[in-house]
């Protein structure tokens, strides 16, 4: 990627997208990498952006500081109106999970 011409003035780009599963299952993963990946690329003069895609079950106000502080986009994975969220995507345990999208969305 560093050895790609560019324009004047451009900074080379690495996008990192968290996905998977539920990437928020290795929440302290993603908050011992993050920065690190951030840090590489100012080091190498690169741009580096990311995000986390998630269904908003261990989202808390605390990821959401976490992410703010270090520039984490967080892409919310719902189904819909609550219904269909509880039809299509049960908790581990069978339960509605509406309610886990809900306040993740609030955090």
């Amino acid at each position: 990627l560093l050895d790609r011409p560019l324009a004047p003035g451009a900074l080379p780009h690495v996008a990192v997208t968290w996905f998977g599963g539920e990437p928020l299952l290795e929440r302290e993963r993603i908050e011992e990498l993050q920065p690190r990946l951030t840090a590489l690329g100012s080091e190498r003069g690169a741009l580096v952006t990311a995000k986390v895609s998630t269904n908003g079950a261990g989202l808390d106000e605390e990821f959401c500081r976490f992410a703010k502080r270090h520039a984490l986009f967080i892409s919310l994975s719902t189904d819909g109106c609550p219904e269909a969220q509880d039809r299509g995507r049960p908790t581990r345990a069978g339960g509605p999970s509406a309610a886990l999208v809900e306040r993740a969305l609030a955090a």
